[in-house]
């Protein structure tokens, strides 16, 4: 991990979503999703293994989350894990409203909401369905509930790259961070979106908001962030995920809905932990994750660069 100490762990928790977006379920290859996802109790015992090699924070993440209905349970089951000082989630937003008092109570510290757009018309071009009026109600309700809410937005060219200013001035009238994530590819060939490079939207953020203010970065974070002071004194994020993948200060394992541990967030292969999970085996998962930490040093499964007998992932 080049010096990074392992302390975050992304938790998948389904692999269903109630969105089609065109940089994740490319036209075409809709409709993935479903399988078996792991219990309340194994997340828990996964979480707490975790949490015994290092790792303080968790993100809840899908597919969607909200599709879980137990997903309070869950919630309530990894935050009260002795050790873990944070537990986040990112959601597209459909059926948060609704639901964000009752994640603060059972121990969800903060949310990240995609927001890609501005427009519901072009909502429906991007997410490949009508759901926008209840994405924003959703972050309405998250700004009343949690400390801390960011919104990300997956920039295309030609598609939404227009709106980077508006989504910042968003964010100024409401109190929320907009964080702008460069696109990557997966690996549906069928999809043709071009990635907006990050150095281009601070660029364009510069001439429409004059200088801009670094600020100390968060470790266990990937993005870089400034203060807009022309803005209301607004914060914005950029994630190079493409451009300039910072790997060197990620301190990061993944495990997929299926229970596939990952090394590196783009990994396409992983150590199987679902028989682990199946036994109650918390040694197994103990040394699992070490495996996983060892070969994520040495750079094995990054970026999706395969590791002889690893399992694929989901």
């Amino acid at each position: 991990m080049s010096g990074a100490r392992f302390q975050y762990l992304r938790l998948s928790v389904t692999a269903r979503c109630s969105l089609n977006c065109v940089y994740c379920r490319p036209r075409g290859c809709e409709g993935a999703g479903g399988g078996a996802e792991l219990t309340v109790s194994q997340l828990r015992l996964l979480v707490e293994c975790a949490a015994a090699e290092g790792a303080r924070k968790v993100r809840i993440t899908g597919g969607e989350p909200l599709e879980r209905q137990d997903l309070e349970q869950v919630v309530a089951a990894v935050s009260s894990v002795p050790g873990i000082a944070e537990t986040a989630m990112t959601t597209n937003g459909i059926g948060l409203a609704g639901r964000a008092r009752a994640l603060r109570e059972a121990g969800l510290d903060r949310v990240n909401v995609s927001l890609d757009t501005l427009r519901p018309e072009r909502f429906v071009l991007i997410a490949g369905t009508d759901g926008h009026a209840d994405v924003m109600a959703g972050i309405e309700e998250a700004v009343r509930v949690f400390a801390t809410v960011k919104t990300n937005a997956v920039l295309l060219r030609g598609l939404n790259d227009d709106e980077i200013e508006e989504l910042v001035a968003f964010a100024a009238r409401t109190g929320v961070r907009a964080r702008f994530v460069e696109y990557y590819r997966t690996n549906c060939t069928s999809v043709g979106q071009e990635t907006v490079p990050a150095a281009e939207v601070l660029a364009r953020l510069e001439r429409a908001f004059g200088p801009l203010v670094p600020l100390p970065a968060d470790p266990l974070s990937v993005e870089t962030v400034y203060r807009i002071p022309s803005a209301g004194k607004v914060t914005v994020g950029l994630i190079a995920s493409a451009t300039d993948p910072p790997c060197a200060q990620c301190a990061k394992l993944r495990v997929t809905s299926a229970g596939v541990l990952l090394p590196c967030l783009f990994a396409e292969t992983g150590l199987a932990l679902a028989p682990l999970l199946a036994r109650e085996d918390a040694d197994g998962l103990r040394a699992s994750i070490r495996q996983a930490l060892s070969m994520k040093e040495r750079g094995v499964g990054r970026r999706g660069v395969p590791a002889a007998g690893w399992q694929v992932g989901g």
